[in-house]
């Protein structure tokens, strides 16, 4: 959803499913505006949100959570 809300009409989006060191790695892509490098290290903080009207702060949060709960992780990268 965030992705989709990032690019402009033009934008694309890449999901890519793969694995990794015997991992399975979910990858999504776009070519969106971006996330400003003093904001990208607090996205995943509870109650953080940026550039979305009406955002709550906790989808990419619990998302975090419940992978880091499976002894995953999430990198988010701009």
């Amino acid at each position: 959803d965030n992705a989709a809300e990032a690019v402009l009409e033009q934008g694309k989006i890449r999901v890519v499913l793969g694995v990794n060191d015997q991992r399975i790695c979910l990858e999504i892509v776009d070519n969106g505006k971006g996330i400003p490098s003093d904001v990208l290290g607090r996205i995943g903080t509870e109650g953080f949100t940026f550039g979305k009207k009406g955002g709550t702060g906790l989808g990419v949060f619990q998302a975090k959570q419940i992978l880091e709960g499976w002894g995953g992780e999430l990198k988010i990268v701009s």
